[in-house]
């Protein structure tokens, strides 16, 4: 028969609750460029922690007091295990969440994602579901 596709994503998405340093370009000019990428050592970035809920091959979602704007490229520092793994990222969804403190649910998209930092953040996702299936919470 007629097979339908129900599943949106390409990567499976695990919650996990950790620090995430992102990176934003200062200048207006480079906040919308992937220029940014070859121009990295020049620019001024303004530092932020937020706090990581979701993450997968494809993209991440964090957490943020601040309304982020669409389009906007940055660069994040994930902590997964003992690796530490940067990505550029674009902001492709804002959702005002209505919380008092976290106030929006911010989505990235990896942008030019080597295959060793894809790799590196699969199997991180992997090992944490073998520890999930382990204690029986999933």
């Amino acid at each position: 028969g007629n097979i339908k596709k129900i599943q949106r994503r390409e990567f499976f998405r695990i919650n996990i609750i950790k620090n995430l340093i992102i990176k934003e370009p200062i200048d207006e000019e480079f906040k919308n460029s992937l220029k940014m990428i070859d121009l990295r050592d020049k620019i001024k970035f303004k530092t932020v922690t937020y706090s990581l809920k979701d993450i997968s091959g494809g993209g991440l979602g964090f957490y943020s007091g601040d309304k982020l704007k669409l389009g906007t490229i940055l660069i994040a520092n994930l902590t997964l295990g003992l690796k530490n793994v940067e990505v550029l990222g674009e902001i492709v969804r804002v959702v005002d969440i209505g919380d008092s403190e976290t106030k929006y649910l911010i989505g990235v998209r990896y942008l030019h994602l080597t295959p060793q930092k894809r790799s590196i953040i699969i199997n991180f996702i992997f090992e944490k579901q073998r520890q999930l299936r382990q204690k029986g919470l999933i």
